[in-house]
């Protein structure tokens, strides 16, 4: 339900960075990866470790154990101590129950359709609103082709949820009106 992505999703204590929670680390910014792209420097909360307790403690999701264990040699800290430098996004609280991207479908359905998708707002199966959820993931520079037409990635939710906010204010200004 949830996809993955190699140096782009990690696991982290959700008690403390929720699903959908964003990290910018400065180390990896510009950085070559794997695929022969340059790393923007963000990652997504997309996973839990059983192990991954604390406030700074992440676990980069690699892809692969060839990779893992390469990685491991070549960066490790043997104390396990963090030596980048990381500025991290708790996900935003939602601005309402009827916006709230993580409360199901009709939500999703109603921040595409207040942002100008071709939806009823009578849509209540992922197919029926795949197609327009595609077309909005691909206008987020950051959202990965995995989680196209996926309601639930990590880096789909965070813009679902930055684009809820949007949609309140509208909201707010047309009550205002």
């Amino acid at each position: 339900m949830n996809p993955i992505e190699p140096f782009h999703h990690v696991a982290a204590d959700q008690s403390i960075w929720p699903f959908g929670s964003m990290i910018y680390c400065e180390e990896m910014d510009g950085r070559k990866t794997l695929e022969g792209t340059v790393h923007d420097g963000y990652f997504w909360v997309a996973d839990v470790g059983s192990l991954i307790k604390g406030r700074n403690r992440f676990d980069v999701f690699v892809g692969h154990e060839k990779i893992y264990l390469d990685v491991l040699h070549k960066w490790a800290d043997p104390d396990n101590h963090p030596r980048e430098k990381f500025t991290i996004y708790k996900l935003p609280a939602p601005p309402s129950p009827d916006l709230d991207p993580l409360n199901g479908i009709k939500p999703v359905v109603a921040i595409l359709k207040e942002s100008g998708y071709a939806l009823t707002g009578e849509e209540t199966k992922d197919e029926e609103v795949a197609a327009e959820l595609t077309k909005w993931q691909k206008r987020q520079k950051k959202v990965r082709e995995a989680e196209f037409g996926n309601r639930r990635g990590a880096t789909t939710v965070w813009f679902l949820m930055k684009a809820a906010h949007e949609v309140a204010e509208k909201r707010k200004a047309l009550a205002a009106r």
